[in-house]
């Protein structure tokens, strides 16, 4: 049976650095889009709501789908690389639902959202955007914002512990005596 790789001590420091970095700028960009969404509330005139939701399609594009992307893969490397293992904590199981609810949920919903305000802005001005619309985006930046936060809070505090089920890594497997 062909061993399995695992990464070197300073190998999982620097991709779990790599991993938190991509997390931070993936919080970062939930941030800065939900800041921008309130400030777009008291905009006067269709110039400065067109400006501002383009801000937040290019924060979206540059800060959100990408650092995302590498949180999901970083992620995914940092549990099959090292002893935590994909299903082993109900913590990581979590985590790994969250990642890829916020995901979807932006990819299907929150960038349809966006494209839609922003397109009938530009093409019907002022007049035309619904206040729904917006509260629609402000709603689904909480809710990004509400499943980052639980995943950072989930990292540190590591809660439920081990599935009992679940098998340990053969290098870490105590033999009976």
């Amino acid at each position: 049976m062909a061993k399995k790789r695992r990464l070197s001590y300073t190998q999982k420091n620097w991709l779990l650095s790599a991993h938190i970095l991509f997390v931070v700028a993936w919080f970062g960009g939930i941030l800065c889009m939900f800041s921008l969404l309130i400030a777009s509330l008291s905009a006067n005139h269709s110039n400065e709501l067109h400006v501002t939701f383009m801000n937040i399609n290019l924060l979206d594009d540059v800060f959100v789908k990408y650092p995302a992307l590498g949180t999901l893969i970083t992620g995914f490397l940092l549990s099959v690389l090292t002893n935590w293992g994909l299903t082993r904590y109900y913590w990581i199981i979590v985590k790994e639902v969250l990642t890829l609810g916020a995901i979807g949920f932006g990819i299907f919903f929150m960038n349809g959202w966006t494209d839609q305000v922003t397109t009938g802005i530009s093409s019907g001005g002022f007049e035309t955007l619904q206040l729904s619309d917006i509260k629609h985006l402000l709603i689904g930046n909480l809710a990004n914002l509400f499943a980052l936060a639980t995943m950072v809070i989930l990292s540190y505090v590591k809660p439920w512990g081990r599935r009992k089920n679940a098998k340990r890594p053969k290098e870490v497997q105590r033999t009976k005596p």
